[in-house]
């Protein structure tokens, strides 16, 4: 009887710490849907390197922990479907529906698209500086006379 009762309480100890962790993740919900943002997601690590906990839905991504309905966090808790992933690898899964995916993927759209202007402007600022370096002004006038100029002066 003293092990049944020492099961029975351990039992009730892993029950009370699962009903706090769910707890804990509602009140995280609620307040980062009153801060009006998932997470950053702004840089190509927020995107392709920190990994985020996505709720499923029957094995499909029905989006962030942190944002989905308290209904769906609640089943995926349950069900053990709550999935850890990069926004990059979660876009590549199949989602519930259109809607609930396009924030992430604008989000990683204008990451991309920052980026990818970041990289021009390097490129144009490496090339002016590559000219500028192959065209010194004495290397310049050496090779070059001025057109229609008057000798000696």
């Amino acid at each position: 009887m003293i092990d049944e009762l020492d099961a029975a309480q351990q039992r009730v100890r892993e029950l009370e710490i699962e009903l706090a962790l769910r707890h804990a993740r509602d009140d995280a919900s609620r307040l980062q849907r009153k801060l009006g943002r998932i997470a950053t997601l702004a840089t190509l690590d927020d995107i392709a390197v920190v990994t985020h906990e996505w709720a499923l839905v029957d094995g499909r991504v029905a989006g962030h922990v942190l944002v989905v309905s308290d209904d769906v966090l609640s089943c995926a808790l349950e069900r053990c479907e709550v999935w850890d992933a990069t926004v990059e690898v979660a876009l590549q899964a199949p989602w519930i529906d259109g809607e609930a995916r396009e924030p992430y993927h604008s989000a990683y759209a204008n990451v991309l698209s920052a980026v990818t202007q970041d990289l021009c402007k390097a490129q144009a600022a490496q090339r002016a500086t590559d000219l500028e370096a192959r065209w010194t002004p004495a290397t310049a006038a050496h090779r070059y006379k001025r057109p229609f100029a008057e000798e000696g002066r």
